[in-house]
């Protein structure tokens, strides 16, 4: 069995494949592999005994570093695997669009990223920067501004009311539950939905500004980048679509495809790895 894993900040999916037909799929909840491995598990995973190869790309991880850890950590758990390959998130989204010649890929979910790919191998990236420095256009900084603007009284009182409602938090416990979350980007970026109930006006200057310094930071990293096609993965780029295309439209920039996640084109992916890694065995 062959088991691949999209490991997002927020969940990770996985689907095993048994004689190179889909057997197994689920979803669990996700982590940045940055900020250790201690809380990467895979117990929502079944017969991990009879998985013999593991490819798993996670927020977080990156070629360059030892993951001699990571690795053994996931060897612990799969006792009978022969071979673990991991990289980051990125990749995975590479190969889904491997079919593609030459363009940039980008993620836009919980944190955002990008790289040139072509035909399914990353050729530059940039420095994401994280929640901290970077992740322009991402969940967490799109929830970030919703939680500002509820903070700052920017909401209309209407708004104000119905986030109160659903959330159930005042201003200042609000503060004190971000600091006090497990998660503090996660549980952030948790409120990005509530631009939904922003009026339109509001909703479309977050969005456009947001989107507007993620094209601007990948054309400052990637020379050349604005002559390409971009292909996005992530929950931000698909349930924002509109606004995503919108603000490239307004910077030139082409979008070709906007998909939810990667395993959309399982078959593409798998198809690639069948082809290209487990040759190299």
């Amino acid at each position: 069995m062959d088991l691949i894993i999209d490991g997002g900040a927020t969940t990770y999916k996985y689907i095993i494949f048994k004689n190179d037909k889909q057997y197994d799929q689920g979803v669990s909840e996700g982590a940045n592999f940055m900020h250790g491995i201690d809380q990467v598990h895979f117990d929502s995973i079944k017969e991990k005994s009879k998985i013999r190869n593991i490819y798993l790309f996670g927020a977080g991880i990156r070629e360059e570093d030892d993951n001699s850890a990571l690795i053994s950590h996931i060897k612990k758990s799969f006792k009978n695997t022969k071979s673990v390959y991991v990289n980051n998130d990125l990749e995975i989204v590479a190969l889904a669009f491997s079919d593609v010649k030459d363009c940039i890929v980008g993620i836009i979910g919980t944190g955002s990223n990008a790289a040139r790919a072509k035909k399914g191998q990353l050729k530059e990236k940039i420095i994401a920067g994280g929640y901290m420095l970077g992740d322009q256009g991402s969940g967490f900084k799109l929830g970030k501004k919703v939680l500002q603007y509820y903070i700052e009284n920017q909401f209309t009182k209407k708004e104000e009311a119905l986030f109160k409602k659903q959330y159930g938090y005042d201003k200042l416990s609000l503060v004190s539950a971000i600091y006090e979350a497990e998660n503090h980007k996660r549980f952030v970026a948790s409120f990005s939905r509530f631009l939904n109930e922003l009026d339109h006006k509001t909703r479309k200057k977050l969005l456009n500004r947001e989107f507007y310094k993620y094209f601007r930071n990948v054309s400052k990293q990637i020379k050349g980048s604005e002559r390409l096609e971009y292909n996005f993965v992530g929950s931000v780029a698909n349930v924002y679509e509109d606004a995503l295309r919108h603000a490239a439209y307004e910077q030139d920039i082409k979008i070709n495809r906007i998909i939810k996640s990667p395993f959309e084109r399982i078959d593409t992916i798998y198809g690639y790895i069948k082809t290209n890694f487990q040759k190299r065995k």
